[in-house]
């Protein structure tokens, strides 16, 4: 091979990676595409979002392939049919084929290469067969390559064809035309090596939203994230002018003996179950913070005073069921529960102060106790 020939591939190889892995990257940046990576799209929007991404991929393969002297030597139409059928199923991936091959046919001028497209119709078929329902990229590499070896045999006979049968020559365009696999598979594992970067990336950021938002011993939400939502949820209440939210505030009766009996470990063990137990006792889109030492909170969004009640006597109720004893004495660790519900024009630190002023009286009256505020009658 002749030293421009090389120097042309090689600018040619760098400009067409570098558009491909652009593409890739930008469009995985799209909150969409970070949904149906992580599977949290339903199928019919999944089938949809692939067909046109990997349509897409397709078309850009096509205009940006290797060329020599303005020659299309090479593309990666294989790797959108076989990604499509994979990852789309059942009709996405003969789309993909349908779109990429006839937009080939009319971009390049040349309908007398029909034949050529026929590869991408069958490597989709059976890519659609092998269809991954989780992003499995070790999997889905593994049946791209057996579908790629499959694409490459049936191009290479094609070319054999289209040649007139004449093996000299075909032997002759023998190893530019092999290049079909090696270049595909290299826009798979370009395809899969972002997404995983990406995928692991939002886990990584997932771990710390965690940490900034959870308190680390009971897993409960932190004090910032607790504020920040009442703020919202009361925000809410003066779009809607409805008097829906009440908040619990829970003291641990008896803690600090159990504290001075057993040990801090085991207190903070204990500090654990309880939060796990009331997590088990409220609603999803109830919010539990830890509030202080031995203090949580709970925010109620579309409750009534009256319904909190209820939920609060659920917890203490609970709560003394477990029979947390202290040793020596006649004593267990149980709740008191402060109750207040938002009025209209109440501020957080006002629903706040008016709940903690429940739980003093609560206290007041001699623990194992729940105490409603005047904001909820």
């Amino acid at each position: 091979m002749s030293s421009d020939f090389l120097f042309e591939i090689s600018r040619e190889s760098i400009r067409t990676f570098s558009v491909i892995i652009a593409f890739i990257y930008i469009t995985s940046r799209f909150t969409i595409f970070q949904k149906i990576i992580d599977n949290e799209l339903v199928t019919t929007r999944k089938k949809l979002f692939y067909l046109i991404y990997f349509s897409f991929f397709s078309i850009f393969t096509i205009i940006f392939p290797f060329e020599y002297k303005g020659t299309s030597l090479c593309s990666f139409r294989a790797a959108s049919p076989i990604l499509g059928g994979i990852f789309g199923g059942k009709g996405v991936g003969f789309g993909v084929a349908l779109i990429g091959g006839g937009f080939r046919l009319i971009y390049l001028d040349s309908p007398e290469e029909w034949p050529l497209i026929i590869p991408m119709f069958v490597a989709a078929g059976i890519a659609e067969l092998w269809q991954e329902d989780e992003y499995r990229p070790k999997e889905i590499l593994q049946k791209s390559i057996y579908i790629l070896l499959l694409y490459q045999a049936m191009h290479l006979f094609l070319v054999y064809l289209g040649l007139d049968r004449d093996i000299d020559i075909w032997f002759g365009v023998f190893p530019l035309h092999s290049l079909v696999f090696f270049v595909n598979l290299f826009g798979i594992l370009i395809f899969l090596g972002i997404t995983e970067e990406l995928k692991r990336r939002e886990e990584h950021m997932g771990v710390l939203q965690d940490l900034a938002l959870t308190d680390e011993m009971t897993k409960t939400f932190n004090y910032r994230y607790f504020k920040s939502f009442l703020n919202e949820q009361l925000k809410q209440c003066d779009i809607n002018k409805k008097d829906n939210v009440s908040l619990l505030f829970l003291d641990l009766d008896n803690f600090k003996d159990y504290n001075d009996t057993y040990g801090h470990q085991d207190g903070d063990e204990l500090l654990k179950e309880i939060a796990n137990l009331f997590r088990r006792s409220i609603r999803p889109k109830d919010v539990m913070c830890r509030y202080g030492g031995d203090e949580f909170a709970i925010v109620l969004p579309d409750t009534s005073g009256k319904i909190a009640f209820n939920v609060a006597e659920r917890l203490r109720q609970r709560l003394k069921q477990k029979n947390y004893s202290i040793r020596g004495t006649n004593k267990l660790v149980t709740i008191s529960i402060g109750i207040a519900s938002y009025q209209e024009g109440m501020t957080a630190d006002e629903l706040l102060e008016a709940a903690d002023e429940a739980l003093y009286q609560a206290k007041e009256k001699g623990k194992d106790t729940i105490c409603l505020h005047k904001t909820c009658y």
